[in-house]
């Protein structure tokens, strides 16, 4: 067994990263209702950092996605599908770079209708987080995007010429 022969056969860098914002902002929603409910500076400080450090990892996600989908061939319905995820992915970005940027300074928990603000918005983040990782897992694992069983069950698909069955111009 070779070590690291998974990572070996990534055709791009993307995948390293997808987990990092899904997990830290999908937290900080879970720390936010925490810490708005129960009061709590001290898991609003940790709530806020989750979501700081989510949205940064999630600008890198973004980054490394928009090079990941040049690199892997794909047909229309892949590709109709990686528009809806890039632009769920991007709101999202937006959404808790906006979240993160309201918040920095912030030391204690909002109070009243700005709490119950700032809890929507990141309930909206969070729902275009979970919808958009759905569309980039149904490309993995129902589709097989960025994987060589992909490739073998299309072999009319030109692995050096990923957009040959698709126009990229009207994304």
């Amino acid at each position: 067994m070779e070590l690291f022969e998974g990572l070996k056969t990534l055709p791009n860098i993307h995948p390293l990263f997808v987990h990092f914002p899904i997990a830290l902002l999908l937290t900080s929603l879970f720390l936010f209702v925490l810490a708005l409910s129960i009061k709590r500076n001290q898991i609003f400080t940790i709530a806020k950092w989750n979501l700081i450090i989510g949205t940064l990892s999630g600008v890198i996600t973004v980054i490394t996605g928009f090079i990941a989908a040049r690199s892997v061939p794909h047909n229309h319905e892949i590709h109709m599908a990686m528009i809806t995820h890039r632009n769920l992915m991007l709101t999202t970005v937006i959404i808790s770079l906006a979240l993160s940027i309201y918040i920095f300074d912030k030391k204690e928990c909002l109070p009243g209708k700005k709490g119950i603000i700032f809890l929507i918005g990141t309930i909206l983040m969070a729902a275009c987080l979970t919808i958009g990782a759905d569309f980039g897992g149904k490309m993995v694992f129902k589709y097989g995007v960025a994987t060589e069983l992909y490739l073998k069950l299309n072999p009319e698909i030109d692995s050096n010429d990923q957009h040959q069955e698709h126009d990229h111009g009207h994304d």
